[in-house]
């Protein structure tokens, strides 16, 4: 049994002010992502963003991840699941400098959507970063502590501005 979370990225009363997970914020996101995943996979569009050969050599069959077509939404965009190692986070850790540039759009050509998953490939964290969509799936001995002090996570959807899923 899961706990889901909801990423809040826009303001309550507003909706004028968008938020981000910058700086301290986005690191101890990663830092406690990193601590319950063993796998990490992502989206990109091999036309706009290089993904190093070293890093491929990490890849796992995507075929092995249950459900694994959920997340396939787009057949303009490659899909790669690698293994973490201590190289992999590094790599990781350098490609963005927060949760909303995980996008290959505008001024970004990264790449998108990450899903953290565990041992089991069950889903610790994924997104739709165009749609602000991120999700948290905690398991009852996990520690979010960290993540949810941004105030930036809510546990229930009718407490995002619009409510309900997209």
């Amino acid at each position: 049994m899961y706990k889901t979370f909801f990423f809040v990225w826009t303001d309550y009363e507003t909706q004028n002010e968008e938020f981000d997970l910058t700086a301290e914020t986005y690191s101890n996101f990663l830092d406690t992502c990193f601590r319950y995943s063993r796998f990490f996979l992502f989206h990109y569009n091999m036309h706009d963003v290089h993904i190093p050969k070293w890093v491929k050599e990490f890849a796992v069959p995507t075929s092995i991840i249950p459900e694994f077509d959920k997340y396939q939404y787009s057949s303009a965009l490659e899909a790669l699941c690698i293994q973490i190692t201590s190289e992999t986070e590094k790599w990781i850790r350098g490609l963005t400098n927060s949760l909303m540039t995980w996008c290959c759009s505008g001024q970004y050509k990264n790449p998108e959507d990450p899903v953290f998953l565990r041992e089991d490939y069950s889903i610790f964290f994924r997104s739709i970063t165009h749609e602000a969509d991120c999700r948290l799936y905690i398991k009852e001995n996990e520690n979010i502590d960290k993540i949810l002090s941004s105030g930036l996570w809510v546990d229930d959807i009718n407490k995002l501005p619009w409510g309900k899923e997209f």
